[in-house]
């Protein structure tokens, strides 16, 4: 299985003010008291410093990417944060975790929930009962548009050919 990864894209994330405000806003909502959270593809971890602030018991930061992995540990210990988040350099698709997390974070959306595989994680999560009915979901639901494109693949004097979506 192939899994995305760019260990830049996380960090211009947080420039997004909009969408990390919005997070967090939703995180605040959602978060209880002593949950159990599971943060998946958490990247520079913001998300799962959110749910903690919000009153998390325990959360899980799962990401895929070691570097990335390494650096959210850094971050976690110069946060204060070890008593909380616990960093799963992982495949969150075969990760061990505990079963009937409270509340899922999941924000591998680039490309229509396709090539951070969103949805696959998801499904995986259930089979295992990580995640279950009683699971709250962080989005809860993702809407998307398609728009008919073209190109002729000419830049700047030069055929460049980028990876087809199929």
């Amino acid at each position: 299985m192939g899994i995305w990864s760019n260990t830049d894209f996380p960090y211009q994330c947080l420039l997004d003010f909009k969408r990390t405000i919005t997070f967090q806003a939703a995180i605040q909502a959602i978060v209880k008291q002593g949950d159990i959270v599971l943060d998946a593809g958490a990247g520079s971890g913001i998300l799962s410093f959110f749910a903690a602030q919000a009153g998390a018991k325990k959360g899980y930061a799962v990401e895929v990417n070691t570097l990335l992995a390494s650096c959210l540990a850094r971050s976690i210990q110069a946060n204060h944060l070890s008593h909380v988040v616990e960093v799963i350099p992982d495949d969150i698709h075969s990760t061990q975790l505990p079963q009937n997390i409270d509340v899922f974070i999941g924000e591998m959306m680039e490309t229509g929930l396709i090539d951070e595989m969103q949805v696959s994680a998801i499904n995986a999560l259930r089979e295992r009962n990580i995640i279950t009915a009683k699971t709250r979901l962080i989005p809860f639901q993702y809407e998307t548009f398609i728009e008919l494109g073209f190109t002729d693949f000419n830049y700047y004097g030069y055929k460049v050919f980028a990876p087809k979506h199929d």
